[in-house]
């Protein structure tokens, strides 16, 4: 904004109303030069045809001032014409070249501005919002792009969450087969099983955290997707709108069509009646002194014949301009019509992507659940096998294996799950970013 002020302030003395004046001063000093000239090339004419009678009135008196004055106007007006058509025509003309091919599609092109003038200043004011329409259109372009790829990325996590929650599920399998087999040992086998609890209720109420965080990550796409579907209500509401319209449109088109015609039929009934007056006033002729006031009756009825055929004339050019602006409105609407129909089909297609992202986090809910369900499970066994069973050092070893192993798996769930929920917060930044972008396009009704 800053920028775009400082650029919009000129100096006066490249303003071009300065250079206007300045060119006027020039021309003026210049017809001090080129008066004297032709007053000089006038004098040297007479002297060559001093003798002729006809060139000495000519050239002397009135005459010679008037031909004097005009080469002076016309020479003026020539030099005045170049310059300004150098000033000014030349930029008006290629800014008006560039704003068509912008108007065609093409946003590659700029507009020259070379100076520091009015129109130099239109010109980057004009480039400027070219380059932003430019940043719009490659920013909705990237903001896809990414979606795609986000979407790609959390489905292959998802499908490393349910291969890790197998491996629990063996792991679980064999702490518990390993767990029969103890018989002695039960101290060692008690402290154990209590480290095993501990972890295990890490583990619960790390997926507790899970859960819940993937509950707010689901409201929020709830809320998304109930914002398309406000969205998509409203741009029904815009073709109902457009369709009414149209019906509208059509309906003073047959109005219209109805108005010309009974002005066609006035024209035919003038037509007739100035026939008629003409009629009446060769009999009037024909009658002498007492048809005199009848044909001045029919002498006015003819008037009046002709003004009503004036009138209906100018109601049908009334009505043809109505028509050709009624086709137009039509046209834009049409073409209103079709923009609004790609961008539901885009909020559709967005509502698609939601929905997908909302059962993308039911599947990883229920993972949660089941893992959640799993450690309760083997945390009810644990106890249960500190009391009962005896454990044997090679056993012992198994089973500490086995809890290593569903350490590192719960770790590693917990840190895909995490990741999941980063991914989730970039896909919802990425489509606050495109409907922040889409936004900046004002549509009127």
């Amino acid at each position: 904004m800053e920028k775009t002020e400082k650029m919009n302030k000129i100096r006066f003395i490249d303003t071009i109303k300065f250079k206007l004046i300045i060119t006027i001063v020039v021309v003026q000093l210049l017809n001090l030069f080129i008066g004297n000239g032709v007053n000089l090339a006038i004098n040297t004419v007479k002297d060559l045809f001093g003798d002729n009678e006809f060139a000495e009135l000519l050239l002397s008196g009135g005459a010679g001032l008037i031909i004097s004055t005009g080469l002076n106007i016309v020479i003026i007006t020539v030099l005045f014409l170049l310059i300004y058509n150098k000033l000014v025509l030349n930029y008006i003309k290629h800014i008006i070249k560039t704003s068509r091919k912008w108007s065609e599609g093409d946003l590659s092109v700029r507009c020259k501005s070379e100076k520091n003038d009015e129109i130099s200043i239109l010109a980057n004011n004009l480039n400027l919002m070219v380059d932003e329409y430019e940043s719009i259109i490659e920013a909705i372009k990237n903001t896809s792009i990414d979606s795609k790829k986000l979407s790609a990325r959390l489905k292959g996590n998802i499908e490393e969450a349910t291969n890790i929650t197998e491996e629990v599920n063996q792991s679980m399998i064999k702490l518990s087969d390993g767990s029969m087999q103890q018989a002695e040992h039960t101290s060692e086998v008690t402290e154990a099983v209590e480290h095993l609890i501990g972890e295990i209720d890490s583990v619960t109420y790390a997926m507790n955290d899970a859960t819940e965080l993937t509950n707010n990550a689901n409201e929020k796409v709830t809320i998304g997707e109930k914002t398309i579907k406000n969205q998509q209500e409203k741009m029904e509401n815009y073709i109902t709108l457009s369709k009414n319209i149209s019906s509208e449109m059509s309906a003073l088109m047959t109005k219209s069509n109805e108005i010309s015609e009974i002005t066609e039929s006035v024209n035919q009934i003038a037509n007739q009646t100035n026939l008629l007056a003409l009629n009446a006033s060769i009999e009037a002729a024909r009658a002498g002194e007492y048809g005199q006031g009848f044909a001045v009756v029919a002498e006015e009825i003819r008037q009046l014949a002709e003004q009503s055929t004036r009138s209906v004339d100018s109601i049908g050019d009334i009505i043809s301009d109505i028509q050709n602006s009624i086709e137009k409105a039509n046209e834009k609407i049409q073409t209103f019509n079709h923009n609004v129909y790609d961008q539901e089909d885009a909020l559709n297609h967005t509502e698609e992507i939601f929905q997908s992202i909302l059962e993308v986090f039911k599947n990883i809910n229920e993972h949660v659940n089941k893992v959640t369900l799993s450690c309760e499970t083997m945390s009810r066994t644990s106890e249960k096998v500190g009391e009962s069973i005896k454990y044997i050092s090679e056993v012992a070893d198994t089973s500490a294996a086995s809890i290593q192993n569903i350490t590192a798996s719960s770790e590693e769930e917990e840190a895909i799950f995490q990741h999941n929920l980063e991914l989730a917060q970039q896909m919802e930044e990425i489509t606050n970013t495109l409907s922040k972008h889409i936004k900046q396009f004002n549509v009127k009704v």
